[in-house]
């Protein structure tokens, strides 16, 4: 077999991942698969936004920019993947009434 057809049936790329490599931000990352990469950068528990406000947890707000800039209807989506998947994996109830932001950068898309 050749080398592409290795990687396509089943072979995993090798992945890498840099922590606290931003100094703005309660933590950040660097995470790549690959040539794949994307930086991370997390802020909060912060103030919240009034229209944002929930009385019983905090409120996670993620932000993700295509390595292009142009927001797209994929983008949308994976914003909503990663709130749903940061939702059920962050203990929101410990800060309630607060927010939470997470905003990804991707940095390389070589995903084939």
């Amino acid at each position: 077999m050749t080398e592409s057809v290795k990687e396509i049936i089943g072979e995993l790329r090798p992945l890498r991942c840099e922590l606290d490599i931003l100094s703005r931000s309660d933590g950040s990352a660097v995470f790549a698969q690959g040539e794949t990469v994307v930086i991370a950068s997390v802020h909060g528990p912060v103030e919240v936004k009034l229209q944002n406000l929930q009385y019983d947890r905090s409120s996670v707000e993620v932000f993700y920019k295509s390595k292009t800039g142009q927001q797209s209807v994929g983008d949308r989506f994976r914003e909503q993947y990663i709130r749903n998947t940061c939702e059920s994996a962050l203990l929101t109830a410990i800060y309630p009434r607060t927010a939470i932001s997470l905003q990804l950068q991707e940095m390389e898309d070589r995903a084939r």
